[in-house]
């Protein structure tokens, strides 16, 4: 007898359970660094991010930060 996958209720290939799987752990990595992010505060002004959009693919995630100054921006990268 050989193993059988479910995602959500339904019977999935190996590869494809494989696929999901990796796809969850790096849309949970994302969501924490987003949530690091926001936590992030300006040195200078006390501010928060103004906005924080990720821009590139699932492989190389970006991240388009707004805030107060480039200051902000400058703590952001130093802390990943």
């Amino acid at each position: 007898m050989s193993p059988e996958f479910r995602r959500g209720g339904r019977k999935v290939s190996l590869d494809q359970f494989m696929h999901d799987l990796e796809r969850d752990v790096v849309d949970l990595g994302s969501s924490e660094i987003e949530r690091r992010v926001w936590a992030t505060r300006c040195a200078v002004h006390a501010m928060a991010p103004t906005s924080v959009r990720q821009v590139g693919t699932r492989s190389d995630p970006q991240w388009e930060i707004g805030g107060c100054c480039p200051r902000l921006r400058d703590e952001i990268d130093q802390a990943f």
